[in-house]
């Protein structure tokens, strides 16, 4: 099979203006394409991959609450964001382990606090880790969280 790029050029010359066209052909062999070691997929490496991202990401689902009942992820599954759509104070919020800012421990590093439950979320933060379940701290019938599902 034959590839043929075509450019046209205008070329000046003495007052007088011609084009013309430049052929570039590419001939394509009948040897098999055969990946470098670079080029290498590892096809099941890739999958788990664009799995374990989608579900980092949430794509296992979500969950909407505006009362404030504990809320807790499916069996095997933890909350990776939640995002707040009024100004929102959460009375729990337990994390998956201790990486992980919670009503109970404030996360990784040192002079780090735990967050209160006084602590007020604007109306369009998302925050994100790895929890098992919240209560908000207050019914809100005109925000709530949305909640994103991930392994």
């Amino acid at each position: 099979m034959t590839h043929a790029l075509a450019l046209l050029f205008n070329k000046r010359g003495e007052g007088n203006s011609f084009p013309f066209l430049i052929y570039f052909l590419k001939m394509s062999s009948n040897k098999p394409n055969r990946p470098t070691n670079h080029q290498i997929i590892d096809r099941g490496l890739q999958a788990s991959q664009v799995k374990q991202a989608e579900t980092a990401l949430g794509q296992l689902g979500s969950s909407f609450c505006d009362t404030t009942g504990a809320v807790t992820a499916p069996a095997g599954k933890v909350f990776v964001a939640i995002s707040f759509l009024a100004d929102t104070s959460l009375s729990a919020l337990v994390s998956e382990n201790t990486k992980f800012a919670s009503t109970s421990a404030g996360g990784l590093g040192t002079g780090v606090d735990a967050i209160s439950s006084t602590q007020v979320f604007p109306k369009g933060f998302t925050l994100y880790g790895r929890f098992t379940s919240f209560t908000l701290a207050a019914a809100d019938a005109d925000g709530g969280v949305i909640a994103y599902i991930g392994e």
